[in-house]
């Protein structure tokens, strides 16, 4: 049997500084999450038989919630006994939710970003290629998961992270950014309401959590990743930091983010009439945008 105790806990390398029971309490958090999303949810497809987009990213962020706990529940109880873990899931399990969020929120603001902007091709492209980038250095670590050499599999562990971290931190950046761009071309738009500059307001600052979130996870993973592999330097703080601030807060605040972000738009276009402004193009809602390609479809009442 060869468990190599430093590589078993994938993620925790600093097993001694941190704590089991900070993995029970992100589960809780997680599953309180998870029943609040799945209540949206299900409100999502009762009320919208047309609209895809926030059908797969509501499944989406489900589908991350209940992993991200499941994990959690299985670093908890297994914690004396990791190595009866499998690598391979253990490793899925870790990655797969943070893949699902960034995809859900680089999908909801690509849509809203295709109403909103010219340089659009731009923006798409720089997004889309930072998902695939993520998603090809998944599957490759994933596959050196596997090889014995315990050197490649380091080097690979910290390319992967950084960059995850590199990508959570360029999303972050570019939403943001672009965020405050379209701020400043709505408010010197002369079709401008209250409820359009509401809206988007909570829009702003829904993705601006969203993006402080990446931001912060992607902080944390280089410097302690950094830290661990160069310096092996464990910090005593490690034991706050992983799980909760590094996997269950932005889980969670991420999702209900990204669930808000979609909701506002739902309710603008049910207060008036389904969305009837929307197709006069740039008149009314257009500086605005749809969120989701079920926009334009009246509402059955």
């Amino acid at each position: 049997m060869h468990h190599h105790h430093n590589h078993t806990n994938t993620t925790t390398h600093c097993h001694e500084v941190t704590h089991e029971e900070y993995y029970a309490y992100s589960a809780i958090l997680l599953l309180v999450a998870l029943t609040y999303c799945l209540f949206r949810c299900i409100k999502w497809w009762r009320q919208r038989k047309a609209a895809h987009l926030p059908l797969l990213v509501s499944t989406a962020l489900v589908v991350s919630l209940a992993l991200r706990a499941l994990w959690c529940l299985l670093r908890w109880s297994y914690w004396n006994e990791m190595h009866h873990l499998n690598e391979e899931l253990m490793y899925l399990l870790n990655r797969l939710p943070l893949l699902l969020q960034l995809s859900a929120f680089s999908a909801i603001s690509l849509s809203w970003i295709a109403n909103a902007t010219s340089n659009y091709v731009c923006f798409r492209t720089s997004i889309l290629s930072a998902n695939v980038l993520l998603y090809t250095m998944s599957v490759v670590a994933l596959v050196m998961e596997t090889t014995e050499s315990s050197y490649c599999r380091l080097i690979v562990e910290i390319v992967s992270l950084c960059t995850i971290a590199g990508a959570c931190l360029s999303l972050s950046v570019l939403f943001t950014v672009f965020g405050l761009r379209l701020r400043l071309k709505l408010y010197g738009s002369i079709h401008r309401s209250s409820k359009i500059l509401r809206s988007f307001n909570r829009i702003f600052w829904a993705t601006c959590l969203c993006s402080i979130s990446f931001g912060l996870r992607a902080c944390i993973f280089l410097g302690t990743t950094i830290s661990y592999t160069i310096f092996r330097v464990c910090f005593p703080w490690n034991y706050i930091v992983y799980p909760l601030f590094v996997y269950a807060i932005p889980s969670v605040t991420t999702s209900i983010a990204i669930l808000f972000i979609m909701d506002v738009d739902s309710q603008d276009v049910s207060d008036d009439g389904a969305g009837g402004r929307r197709r006069e193009g740039r008149g009314g809602g257009g500086d605005y945008g749809a969120i989701d390609d079920g926009v334009d479809e009246p509402e059955v009442r």
